[in-house]
């Protein structure tokens, strides 16, 4: 194991928990709430831009399930780039400031996305599609420093592993159920778009109280 200074300190005073788990809830439960749910917006987006974009546009508009696997490839290529572009200016400008960037463009472009997605035409379907997949690699990017930053060295990993793992169980493992169950209850794909909306407001907010004072540490 590599041991940085940091953790050779926490060995030497003998502070290493015994259970890094139950330590994580009882010493940073406030970095564990606020890291899920600044987290969460991110999950829900990919949860629908990459998976239930194809089910409406096949089920509810009709089109060929061909457009939308051929757009989302380009789309995941694209972000390949994406990724590597915003983690670099991640780490110049501030993971925080980058993450909540990207949350403001995932709420302007949530009705736009469905919007054009409406239109049928292959082509702004494509433009939405990429266009959406830019967005989640911005929140993508910073997400892993914004997590782990949150807790001393000692229990990162098992800080980062339990914040990960709450954010997938509400946001991306549960987005296609709730948009489907969305469409059926108001037929229409704008309710999906408040959907997203509100958890780009709730991952602003949380994001407020998330402090990356680990940072820096060694």
């Amino acid at each position: 194991m590599l041991e940085t200074p940091s953790f050779k300190k926490a060995l030497e005073e003998k502070e290493l928990p015994k259970l890094p788990f139950v330590s994580v809830f009882k010493h940073y439960p406030k970095q564990v709430i606020s890291g899920v749910f600044s987290n969460v917006s991110s999950d829900i987006a990919f949860g629908v831009f990459a998976f239930y974009t194809t089910t409406y546009g096949i089920k509810f508009l009709g089109l060929d399930k061909s457009i939308f696997v051929n757009a989302t490839l380009v789309g995941a290529v694209i972000a390949v780039f994406a990724i590597s572009l915003f983690g670099y200016l991640s780490d110049k400008i501030s993971p925080k400031k980058i993450l909540g960037f990207g949350n403001i463009l995932l709420i302007l472009w949530a009705l736009p996305y469905f919007y054009l997605l409406n239109t049928k035409s292959t082509g702004l379907i494509f433009l939405a599609i990429i266009i959406a997949f830019i967005i989640h690699s911005i929140m993508w990017a910073p997400l892993a420093p914004v997590i782990a930053a949150s807790f001393p060295a000692h229990l990162r990993f098992s800080g980062s592993a339990i914040t990960f793992m709450f954010r997938g169980l509400i946001g991306g493992g549960v987005a296609p159920l709730i948009s489907t169950y969305l469409l059926n209850k108001f037929d229409t794909g704008y309710a999906i778009s408040g959907y997203i909306i509100i958890a780009g407001v709730i991952a602003l907010i949380a994001l407020k109280f998330v402090d990356v004072k680990y940072h820096k540490e060694d």
